[in-house]
Parts: structure tokens; C-alpha cells; sequence
């Protein structure tokens, strides 16, 4: 935690989800996918390892209105996995 941001951090041993985020919401039928998704649309920054069984989540806490963050904003934290 810095005076500008919250930093989140998971890891497990397995071999981690793919590198790509949703860019809209999944159908409710899918059985998964809507985490990653929802944790982006939160306003949080992703950062995967390369095994892609850690991940680093950020979000501003100073200065940010990260709830409503505009469609580009968005866009810019899904290239950070890799998303285009």
C-alpha cells in the first residue's frame, strides 16, 4: 500500500488462467470467466507472471475515480494481460 494505491497480490501452484480478460460481461451460462472481468471493470490495473499462476492487482486510491473510469481507461488496463 502507497499513499496512491492498494497493491493485491495472488499465486497458487497451478498454471493460471489464460492472459485474456472479457471485455464485456460473460453470459451467466458460461460457468467462469466473470472474475477477471469484474476485478478490470472495478478500476484494479492486472499484471500476470509468465507461468500465469500469479497475479498483481493495482488500483489508484488517490485522485482516481477508478469506479466510473471511462471506456478507454479500460482498454488500457486489458493490454497490460496481454489483451489488444
Amino acid at each position: 500500500m502507497t499513499s496512491e494505491s492498494l497493491t493485491f497480490s495472488i499465486e497458487d501452484e497451478g498454471n493460471g488462467p489464460p492472459h485474456t480478460i472479457p471485455t464485456q460481461c460473460p453470459p451467466l451460462s458460461n460457468a467462469r470467466g466473470r472474475g477477471l472481468w469484474l476485478i478490470v471493470e472495478t478500476g484494479f490495473t492486472l499484471f500476470f507472471n509468465e507461468r500465469g499462476n500469479k497475479v498483481i492487482m493495482v488500483v489508484k486510491t488517490k485522485g482516481a475515480n477508478h469506479i466510473n473510469s471511462d471506456v478507454s481507461d479500460k482498454k488500457e488496463n486489458l493490454n497490460f494481460c496481454g489483451n489488444n
